[in-house]
């Protein structure tokens, strides 16, 4: 199926720790200097910031030339060990496909019963893969965007 193409500005920064954005978010000195810098080229009104506990390496995906992430919220009377099964065997389909890079997901810190699942693709000429869909969508409501790096 054609899906429609819609653009969004997403930035992926990868922390160390999570202690480790809180360190920057409460330096009194660079925040304000980096925030300023941010929203002198982007508007930051409707930003949505959220954290990844992922469960392995991110950055092959978030460095492939074109990266997916796709929020998956369990659905009332699922159990969360259903979920991050279908997300692992999610991940195993996918990362066999020769087009993708290292999936990678994990649990929202700051949203109770929310995942993230970031994929990465080495060209825009990928579609979902619908039939693996199918089982997380019994168990969860899900959103995704993909986004282009320019490495294309």
């Amino acid at each position: 199926p054609n899906f429609p193409l819609r653009f969004l500005w997403v930035l992926y920064p990868a922390w160390e720790t999570l202690a480790h954005h809180h360190k920057l978010m409460n330096d009194k000195e660079t925040n304000p200097k980096l925030t300023a810098a941010i929203q002198g080229m982007l508007n930051l009104s409707g930003l949505k910031m959220f954290h990844v506990a992922v469960t392995g390496d991110p950055f092959p995906a978030l460095n492939a030339p074109v990266t997916e992430l796709a929020t998956v919220t369990l659905q009332e009377g699922k159990s969360k060990e259903e979920l991050e099964a279908a997300l692992g065997e999610l991940s195993k389909a996918i990362a066999a496909a020769p087009v993708a890079v290292s999936p990678v997901w994990g649990p929202l810190v700051e949203k109770e019963n929310t995942w993230a699942l970031f994929i990465g693709w080495t060209t825009v000429e990928v579609r979902v893969l619908c039939h693996c869909l199918k089982k997380l969508r019994r168990l969860m409501n899900l959103r995704h965007s993909t986004r282009r790096t320019g490495r294309l």
